[in-house]
């Protein structure tokens, strides 16, 4: 490889959680990297926890120059954005609050930009098990274990850095963009991604697919690994049928954002998911197909009325 290393503004957002937070400062502040060549920034969106002490004591001494902001308004959309804005090197790295990045995360990225001339770039999402948790039994199935983290987690055609076209996605919350290419796109959507309360949803979609229609090549860097924490509420029935739920809603909201059109699907196809579902385990592939098709029915179905009003 030629040229400079590339110098990286990370970004955390993070609202309400205080009792995660410190874990994925900790991993970019002992990132295997020179420290002159990052900084991290942390947004906190409107937190109304002890974050902002957590903040206070997680990058007090840092290595690393560091900066933390406050942004009322809510949305994840809007504080990554305002992260975009103060950022001062020319790429910029998000990573959620409930995720660790390995040691040779920022490393890794960099061969990707370096390598290839990646401006936008994302990395696996290998979710983990938290300390104390026993895994339940159905934590080694594939499809399951799916719904924490990327649908795709293996090299794409073998290689550890490879361009990818959607159906393949990144994560909000494991990429890299360069600055410039970024705030030319507009950044994230305000009015997609988790606000609150309200999970809406595929505003990281729908940004790398404008960047593809704009020619610009989106990037899978296999090495750049973030750990997404699964803690012990998260693996609860309530937790995994609202994953699988808003799973099938993402995808509906998805194809519509790609395509242009929602492909319907029959009332007879979430009876029969209902019928099969019954007396199976909460976590079963059919109870969490039941789940998975109502969030997509339901969201087909508004984003059908949302342009019949028009």
């Amino acid at each position: 490889m030629s040229g400079p290393r590339t110098a990286f503004s990370v970004v955390i957002c993070t609202r309400n959680r205080a009792h995660l937070l410190e874990r994925s400062i900790r991993s970019v502040l002992a990132q295997e990297y020179p420290p002159s060549l990052f900084e991290l920034i942390v947004i906190d969106n409107g937190s109304t926890d002890a974050t902002a002490a957590v903040i206070d004591r997680s990058l007090a001494g840092a290595p690393v120059r560091v900066l933390r902001d406050l942004e009322r308004r809510p949305g994840v959309s809007v504080a990554r954005n305002r992260g975009a804005e103060l950022a001062q090197h020319d790429h910029v790295a998000f990573l959620d609050d409930d995720a660790a990045a390995v040691p040779g995360w920022l490393a890794a990225y960099d061969v990707a930009v370096r390598l290839h001339g990646a401006t936008v770039v994302g990395g696996r999402v290998e979710p983990v098990i938290a300390a104390g948790v026993q895994a339940p039994a159905w934590w080694s199935e594939w499809d399951i274990r799916g719904l924490f983290g990327l649908d795709h987690r293996e090299p794409v055609g073998g290689r550890s850095v490879a361009e990818i076209r959607w159906p393949l996605w990144l994560g909000g919350g494991n990429c890299v963009y360069a600055k410039a290419v970024f705030q030319r796109a507009g950044g994230f959507r305000t009015d997609l991604g988790p606000t609150g309360r309200r999970r809406r949803v595929a505003e990281d979609i729908d940004l790398n697919v404008r960047l593809e229609r704009a020619a610009v090549p989106v990037y899978y860097a296999h090495d750049a690994v973030i750990q997404h924490l699964v803690t012990a509420d998260r693996l609860s029935r309530r937790s995994i049928w609202r994953r699988a739920y808003w799973a099938g809603r993402t995808d509906a909201a998805t194809r519509a954002l790609v395509t242009g059109q929602v492909k319907r699907m029959p009332v007879a196809r979430l009876v029969r998911a209902a019928i099969r579902s019954v007396g199976k385990p909460a976590w079963t592939l059919s109870v969490c197909r039941l789940a998975y098709d109502a969030g997509y029915l339901l969201q087909s179905r508004a984003v059908t009325a949302a342009r019949g009003s028009r």
